[in-house]
């Protein structure tokens, strides 16, 4: 049954009962409390309990339900997907929030989750309005923190022997050589509207960085993903929005950090991750800051070593962070073409065009 407006005690202590965590008792009151999520309808549970109920039942959760849009049935489909993956595996993914129903309706395209709510132990390093106004280095033990979870993430999945068909699908920007030249062909079309519209007064140096990128990018796919995306090489899930608004961190030192929203999760290059957290609204003088970017990738690398992938190593690493950063550049023009305001999209922009030059991406797509 999926939770629309008929949440009910009833609803609830079974669920409760199902996952193991009210043996005795049962739930006698439900009081909610909204959330300003844009992506999603978020819903804080107070849980109240009949006397005599099991202690260790949970007194706060959270219902994440979908927004009624086209992406917010797919985006919530895809998270059930997610978090009906991890479930079984929540001794392997201490990362993951645990999770006590994911439902989808395929007839009406609602879903929901039902997940523990550590709002008031955990929050983020960071808020998106931080990030955005290019405030977003967390402190050094936090970002560390940020750095482990998502490498033992990472690590877990990495070219797993089994993967889930549910969330093992690989990225649709370069998974088959048909979504490949689909993919090249739709960032040129926006790279046209791009420039006849919002960003009609770029700089020249930006016009020629982003039409030497889209001149290039059709050689990727022999250099690059061919032979690697049907194999699995190197790859793993993904969180797909990967930004440190994502992370919750413990208040007190010492617990558990996790790692929240998994609407995009998909199979892909891990960096695309990283790029997200390092690049995307990071400065130069942020990246290079102590050598911040550099000294985080290389935490990130010797985390997935303590894990046990020993076959990834720091020139991949490298490389792979490259790739993603050639991708990664189309995303303000997205964002741009979707509405978002200058205010949004242009820093965006010089901060990933600046690491694009920094890490010479252009060298990967260059003529041969």
């Amino acid at each position: 049954m999926i939770v629309t407006d008929n949440l009910t005690t009833d609803w609830l202590t079974g669920i409760l009962r199902r996952e193991g965590v009210l043996g005795q008792g049962h739930v006698t009151a439900i009081a909610t409390e909204g959330n300003p999520a844009f992506n999603s309808a978020i819903s804080h549970l107070h849980v109240t309990y009949a006397p005599g109920s099991s202690s260790g039942a949970p007194t706060r959760l959270l219902l994440k339900r979908n927004v009624d849009s086209e992406w917010g049935y797919a985006s919530g489909k895809s998270e059930v997907d997610f978090y009906q993956v991890a479930r079984a595996r929540r001794d392997d993914l201490p990362m993951i929030v645990r999770c006590y129903d994911a439902a989808y309706d395929p007839a009406t395209g609602d879903s929901h989750l039902l997940l523990l709510d550590i709002s008031a132990s955990h929050r983020p390093p960071v808020t998106r309005d931080d990030i955005i106004s290019l405030h977003g280095v967390p402190t050094q033990d936090l970002l560390v923190a940020c750095v482990e979870a998502i490498a033992r993430f990472h690590a877990y999945w990495f070219e797993h022997p089994s993967p889930p068909p549910a969330v093992w699908e690989v990225s649709r920007w370069y998974g088959t050589r048909q979504w490949f030249d689909a993919g090249v062909e739709s960032r040129r079309q926006d790279w046209d509207a791009f420039q006849a519209g919002p960003g009609a007064d770029l700089p020249a140096e930006i016009r020629s960085l982003y039409q030497q990128a889209i001149d290039g990018m059709p050689a990727l796919w022999e250099r690059c993903f061919q032979g690697r995306m049907g194999s699995g090489r190197a790859l793993t899930i993904v969180h797909g929005d990967c930004y440190f608004s994502q992370f919750l961190c413990p208040r007190d030192p010492g617990g558990a950090t996790y790692v929240v929203d998994w609407q995009g999760a998909r199979a892909d290059l891990p960096t695309i991750d990283l790029t997200h957290l390092f690049a995307t609204f990071w400065t130069p003088e942020q990246r290079h800051e102590d050598h911040r970017e550099r000294r985080m990738l290389e935490r990130y690398l010797a985390e997935l070593r303590s894990a046990g992938v020993t076959d990834y190593d720091w020139d991949m690493l490298q490389y792979d962070y490259r790739l993603a950063l050639i991708y990664m550049i189309f995303y303000p023009v997205w964002d741009a073409l979707d509405g978002s305001g200058r205010d949004y999209w242009w820093p965006k922009m010089q901060c990933l065009t600046s690491a694009y030059r920094d890490w010479d991406c252009q060298e990967l797509i260059a003529p041969a």
